[in-house]
């Protein structure tokens, strides 16, 4: 499983939105659009930890990672 894969599986999870609609928004504002906050943020680093075997911690990301599913799957492949 690619890390965009693991994103969109987890938002999936964490959200219940479609996995087709959310491929059809990848640079969809998750924030702005109350898709994401910060306790499902937290929630998706859990997944995505368990999903990639990658210890992945709040303190690495900016807030700014967290806004779009590109920008999410951008800032953990940096850290991997």
């Amino acid at each position: 499983m690619n890390v965009q894969d693991a994103v969109i599986a987890a938002i999936e999870k964490i959200t219940e939105i479609d996995k087709k609609e959310l491929l059809e928004a990848l640079d969809l504002n998750l924030l702005e659009n109350g898709i994401l906050d910060s306790l499902s943020i937290v929630t998706l680093l859990a997944e995505l930890t368990g999903s990639l075997n990658k210890n992945l911690l709040i303190k690495d990301f900016k807030a700014s990672d967290f806004k779009t599913i590109i920008s999410i799957t951008e800032a953990i492949e940096k850290l991997l």
